[in-house]
């Protein structure tokens, strides 16, 4: 265990690139939505937009695409977030998100 482990309060993975940080996530999310229909549940996802998650949602694709992970059961909603800046101000900001 690291010094960053130590200090927090849940659960934390480094990892040497952002891609394999990506792979893990994305490998986390298949196998939910593989035990979601296996019991015939729905699986529901809040998706993020931004480049942030882009490689995790291509490792996703690749997924679909070579490994035959199935979104049949998968329901999502795209969490998009504005942050407004007053131009009076130029201090106070407001975050505005919605759910698509």
């Amino acid at each position: 265990m690291n010094a960053i482990q130590r200090k927090e309060r849940i659960p934390v993975q480094i990892y040497e690139t952002s891609v394999l940080a990506s792979r893990s996530v994305a490998e986390e999310i298949a196998q939910l939505i593989r035990d979601k229909a296996s019991k015939g549940e729905h699986c529901v996802l809040g998706l993020a937009t931004g480049s942030t998650p882009k490689t995790v949602y291509a490792e996703l694709i690749r997924m679909h695409e070579e490994d035959g992970l199935s979104f049949a059961n998968v329901v999502t909603f795209i969490f998009l977030c504005i942050r407004m800046i007053c131009k009076a101000t130029c201090v106070s900001c407001t975050t505005i998100c919605l759910i698509t």
